[in-house]
């Protein structure tokens, strides 16, 4: 059964606006980028790879990309606008 014939036209729509909305309040990029503590994680990821790596340097990457990009208020975006499944 597709799932989308549970919601009613009304609260698809609905849901259409909010993520037009979420998009459109979506932090933009910096204008001055410095990726000086990006590279110094990722100098740190590398030198692990020799030995034990560690399962999160992905998730520590990711939140120091998105900080250096965006800002540091990009997560407090990011959590107010959190999918549910």
């Amino acid at each position: 059964m597709n799932t989308l014939l549970k919601w009613t036209d009304a609260e698809l729509e609905a849901e259409l606006q909010r993520r037009k909305k979420e998009r459109e309040d979506a932090p933009p990029p910096l204008k001055d980028i410095d990726w000086a503590k990006v590279l110094k994680l990722a100098d740190v990821v590398k030198d692990r790879q020799r030995g034990c790596r560690r399962e999160d340097d992905a998730q520590y990457m990711y939140e120091e990309v998105m900080k250096t990009v965006y800002g540091p208020l990009y997560f407090d975006w990011e959590n107010e606008n959190e999918y549910e499944d």
